[in-house]
């Protein structure tokens, strides 16, 4: 492994994000989504991204739960693929999903 401390930062970061996809992917109402997202997942998330030094921001459209909460994830979905990238530099590991020119 290239770098120990990179890999476990990187999946404890896309480990949280995955969780978060499962939420807002879930049934519950838009309201719990967004306490959960909010309250827990998004300060856990940024944390992580200022930890390391990065700047994290997002348009919030101050709307609806639901529109706050996807304007939350799309945003944060690009920094996931990069966590996911410095992960897999770090691991040596290789998403077969990544080839293909995509």
């Amino acid at each position: 492994m290239a770098d120990q401390g990179t890999a476990i930062v990187c999946k404890d970061f896309l480990d949280e994000f995955s969780l978060m996809e499962k939420v807002i992917e879930s049934g519950v109402s838009w309201d719990i989504k967004y306490t959960l997202v909010f309250s827990g997942f998004a300060p856990r998330l940024m944390g992580t991204i200022n930890m390391i030094g990065g700047v994290f921001t997002w348009v919030d459209p101050d709307a609806s739960y639901e529109d706050d909460v996807l304007a939350f994830y799309h945003a944060m979905r690009p920094v996931a693929e990069i966590f996911k990238k410095y992960y897999q530099l770090a691991t040596g590991e290789h998403d077969e999903s990544d080839e293909g020119g995509e």
